[in-house]
């Protein structure tokens, strides 16, 4: 099994690492697959041109977990029609906002379809990335 060194001398079996994040609540494990997501990104990323890593970065943005949980529940109260009148402003803004998320991360991916030669439904594919883009 794998080791990992934490500090001189101090190395940790792979096992007792997944153990210890088995611990983590939803919320600390999504934020830890976030973190664990990013570095494998960077990882892979770190021999691309600089602007295709810019690029990459600027299409795997979302909307912040925070916002995100807010923009559901707003949706949720619209569905329950229990949406008060601050609430509606309140999601139209969010949806605003995560609509221009979605107009950023389109024009990134044409850019960057462009710099390797290939459409974007096929960049797409290629990294991952189903249509509708959607944040929420």
């Amino acid at each position: 099994m794998a080791t990992i060194e934490l500090k001189p001398k101090l190395k940790v079996e792979l096992n007792e690492i997944l153990n210890g994040v088995a611990q983590l609540d939803v919320k600390e494990l999504e934020s830890f697959f976030k973190r664990i997501g990013t570095l494998l990104a960077h990882r892979k990323t770190s021999h691309l041109p600089e602007r295709e890593f810019q690029l990459l970065t600027e299409i795997n943005k979302g909307l912040p977990e925070e916002h995100r949980q807010q923009y559901l529940l707003l949706k949720d109260k619209r569905q329950q029609e229990t949406l008060s009148a601050t609430e509606a402003k309140q999601l139209a803004a969010m949806t605003q906002e995560i609509e221009q998320i979605g107009v950023k991360r389109l024009e990134c991916l044409v850019e960057l379809a462009k710099l390797r030669g290939v459409e974007v439904n096929t960049l797409m594919t290629q990294l991952g990335i189903q249509a509708p883009l959607a944040y929420a």
